[in-house]
């Protein structure tokens, strides 16, 4: 999802800058609400919606009319909105729905308002407050009496600088995230190439032929390719929209790249954010040597410990089974180069849900802090893996658990 560089409008509570971080956060983020389960059942809201921020991003307010919509968004020539109630009718849907998706993320880093009587969506970005120091009195003539002044004095302004530290601290997930901002260089996202990017019908005879000894002909027909199931195709996007959003909440514009096998190459030390695990060759090469790591499996998949042979994290086959699993695993790992300061963090597991519910884990406060309690002092500099346990219902993850962590 490139940034624009097309001419841009005030938008309120989201004023444009120079790379076009804020519209990137939008559109990150429009991927994560048409993606979701409010949406899903409703193409016609997934369309009015996309429209509706498009138009407003380039700054074609003027084409946000109840007319303009009839024809261009639903396809009727002449639309007459005195005859006709269809856009209203699908104006209101959408603003339940919108309702919907945010009681259910209310810690969303973008909220896209469309207010009643209007065709122009408002934008806010979340952001967290700054707290200004407190200025020092001015003196109304003569001079003070500095001696008995000067205790007081220190002791407001050692008090102002501690709530001014506390205050604007970084929260832990930021904290976990510090060396990639810290760079100043936008992240590359790099979504390595799997079955995922494979037809189901395709999957099912790649399966059937897992086990034969002999060599055999696979025929491949153009749509066969890039066609992903609902299933495996919603965990990725979502994954990836969730960590794009945070990035460009946090003033980057991160570059997300579909590798295939190819190495990510001309990163002139941008961060790099493997996304996957047994399907990115690059995760694979990262979590080789360390502690843990997820292998691949006859049953299915598995999360091995290095240091305890005995102790795993595995699924079934969730291939054969249509994905209907009732528990995922993860692993999140983050490594920093100590020469060069590069910094490579792999997100993924052994199915596509514990991919998007790890990337959820990264930017959600509320995990952060349980996380940063049992962290070892200085953790925020440390190389670091952690284990999530993903308990899915009706194929959506839930909250992510850690089960496992280690930090060096």
């Amino acid at each position: 999802m490139p940034s624009s560089n097309r001419s841009t409008v005030p938008i309120a509570g989201v004023p444009p800058d120079a790379n076009g971080a804020n519209h990137f956060a939008i559109r990150a983020h429009l991927a994560l609400i048409t993606t979701s389960p409010s949406f899903e059942t409703s193409k016609r809201s997934r369309d009015l919606l996309t429209h509706l921020v498009e138009k407003t991003l380039s700054g074609q307010v003027e084409d946000l009319k109840e007319r303009s919509l009839g024809e261009d968004v639903f396809g009727r020539p002449a639309y007459e909105p005195s005859e006709e109630n269809l856009v209203r009718v699908a104006v209101s849907d959408l603003r339940k729905r919108l309702s919907q998706y945010y009681n259910q993320h209310l810690d969303a880093s973008v909220k896209i308002d469309l207010p009643r009587g209007h065709y122009v969506p408002v934008f806010q970005l979340q952001r967290h407050p700054s707290v200004e120091p407190l200025a020092a009195p001015a003196l109304r003539g003569g001079t003070w009496p500095w001696k008995r002044w000067i205790l007081p004095a220190a002791l407001l302004v050692a008090a102002t600088l501690a709530v001014w530290a506390w205050v604007s601290r970084p929260s832990p997930e930021e904290a976990f995230w510090r060396p990639v901002l810290a760079t100043g260089k936008p992240a590359v996202i790099w979504f390595s190439g799997s079955a995922g990017v494979i037809s189901p019908p395709v999957q099912a005879e790649i399966l059937r032929h897992e086990h034969d000894s002999e060599p055999y002909t696979l025929q491949l027909r153009p749509d066969d390719l890039f066609q992903v199931d609902q299933y495996v195709a919603y965990g990725h996007v979502q994954g990836i929209a969730t960590l794009s959003a945070w990035l460009a909440a946090h003033g980057q514009s991160p570059q997300v790249s579909l590798g295939l096998w190819s190495a990510p190459s001309g990163l002139g030390g941008r961060p790099l954010i493997l996304f996957g695990a047994r399907n990115n060759p690059w995760t694979v090469e990262l979590t080789k040597d360390l502690r843990f790591r997820v292998e691949a499996a006859k049953a299915g998949g598995v999360i091995t410990d290095r240091n305890d042979a005995n102790r795993r994290w595995s699924i079934p086959d969730y291939r054969k089974s249509g994905f209907d699993v009732h528990v995922d695993y993860g692993l999140v790992t983050r490594v920093i180069d100590p020469a060069s300061g590069q910094v490579r963090l792999s997100i993924g597991g052994i199915a596509h849900y514990s991919s998007q519910a790890a990337a959820e884990f990264l930017t959600t406060p509320k995990y952060w802090s349980n996380m940063s309690q049992v962290a070892p002092r200085g953790w925020e500099h440390m190389n670091m893996q952690v284990v999530l346990e993903v308990k899915v219902t009706e194929k959506v993850p839930q909250s992510p658990k850690p089960v496992a962590w280690h930090f060096w």
